[in-house]
């Protein structure tokens, strides 16, 4: 299970940097968020996610561990791209079902159009299908749909996804604030309902 969980996550991590576009700016500390006990805040896109009391912030040694983890199931896998803890803006995750959510955010630089957010998503989806069935993850996709968390719009991508006797729903979130990319990734492994995660976020206000 937890070589499941690293690969999952090296996923959704590389599939952050899809959204990159073209010449992305170097990341800045402006966009990063920050963690207290129960909350993360992100002044920047105005964005806050509270978990509940059971859940964990996934940081410092132990996301660390988690990434390393994750670069050595990549590298078993035949897959030599590698992440870093730095690539992760707030990933949380409740021990006991493993329901987790990433957020990562990257700085785009220039006005974003509908059809360079339609090409992302087009690359997403190509690089969810590559990397997943290297590693035998059968990704099955519903339509795109689009909401609004905060106050950021996003496209979302759902699928259901299929390991050995295993399976569980993840949705991709793509959404653009004041010329940053932010990335949402939504993996439910029992049968929560995913509005109830995206509720955990809302607007600074």
């Amino acid at each position: 299970m937890k070589k499941l969980l690293t690969v999952v996550l090296a996923i959704i991590v590389m599939l952050s940097l899809c959204a990159c576009f073209e010449k992305p700016l170097p990341q800045e500390d402006e966009i990063r968020g920050t963690i207290s006990e129960l909350e993360y805040v992100n002044e920047y896109i105005g964005l806050k996610f509270t978990k509940p009391a059971e859940w964990n912030y996934v940081t410092g040694d132990e996301l660390d561990e988690l990434t390393g983890l994750t670069n050595n199931a990549l590298s078993e896998s035949g897959i030599s791209d590698t992440i870093s803890s730095d690539q992760i803006d707030m990933f949380a995750m409740d021990p006991e079902t493993l329901n987790s959510v990433f957020l990562g955010t990257t700085i785009v630089g220039y006005d974003i159009t509908d059809e360079d957010l339609d090409e992302a998503i087009k690359t997403i989806k190509e690089q969810i299908a590559e990397m997943g069935s290297s590693v035998d993850l059968e990704y099955t996709f519903s339509d795109e749909t689009t909401v609004t968390i905060g106050d950021v719009e996003f496209r979302k991508i759902t699928a259901k996804v299929s390991y050995d006797w295993l399976s569980f729903t993840q949705g991709s979130y793509l959404g653009i604030k004041d010329g940053v990319a932010v990335n949402i990734t939504i993996s439910i492994y029992d049968d929560s309902d995913i509005r109830g995660i995206e509720a955990m976020f809302s607007n600074i206000g």
